[in-house]
């Protein structure tokens, strides 16, 4: 079993954890241990109702996505400036049906409403990279983006402000600290360290869903 990069960009700022504790990249890569070998999950989205509505905060991210439209599946889900919870799991169900149809299997990894793919009984190789970039066209590309990431960002907020509140709040640094903390000290994690640990699970939250 495979965990893959199948998903989309939604996670901004957020960042890589390795099982050493390492923090490199910035977006969401959760270590995990499966059958005594190390198996990689990256990429998410999202299902809660408030999640779809993009209208305000989000209107313009929903409209772009909206004139990219390439399938009447995609028109008909911005048709209404809402995307639904229903629709954005559609889009991710045509997504691993597609997939299927190539020979490649899909399973949906949920947690607590964020959704992962596993790529089951095969390695991810130029062939299913070409076949998920044509799975996606049409189904999940445009829709999963902005649903997502007015799930973890509703007020679409800086990230990084977001991340340095939730730190501060729940007492994983010292009062004041900002986003721009955050990013300077991902910047320094290679030769200082981070100033909260890389194994605290409310820290590691606070990267992940700093809000949620």
């Amino acid at each position: 079993m495979e965990l893959l990069d199948v998903g989309l960009h939604h996670c901004r700022q957020l960042v890589d954890i390795l099982l050493n504790g390492r923090m490199t990249l910035p977006r969401l890569l959760v270590a995990t241990v499966a059958a005594g070998s190390v198996s990689l999950l990256i990429g998410c989205g999202a299902a809660s109702p408030e999640a779809g509505e993009a209208a305000g905060p989000w209107k313009a991210e929903l409209d772009a996505a909206a004139s990219q439209a390439t399938s009447d599946f995609e028109r008909a889900v911005f048709s209404d400036g809402v995307i639904s919870p229903e629709e954005y799991r559609e889009s991710l169900d045509r997504y691993v049906t597609c997939l299927s149809d190539a020979g490649f299997a899909i399973s949906l990894d949920e947690d607590e409403g964020i959704f992962g793919y596993v790529l089951v009984g095969a390695e991810a190789d130029a062939s299913f990279d070409q076949a998920s970039g044509a799975c996606k066209a049409g189904n999940n590309l445009l829709i999963e983006p902005v649903y997502v990431d007015s799930y973890l960002n509703p007020e679409h907020a800086n990230f990084s402000d977001l991340i340095a509140a939730c730190l501060v709040e729940n007492e994983k640094v010292e009062a004041p600290f900002s986003g721009q903390d955050v990013s300077e000290a991902f910047d320094k994690e290679y030769s200082q360290g981070l100033p909260w640990s890389t194994s605290d699970p409310v820290a590691l939250r606070c990267l992940d869903r700093p809000v949620r």
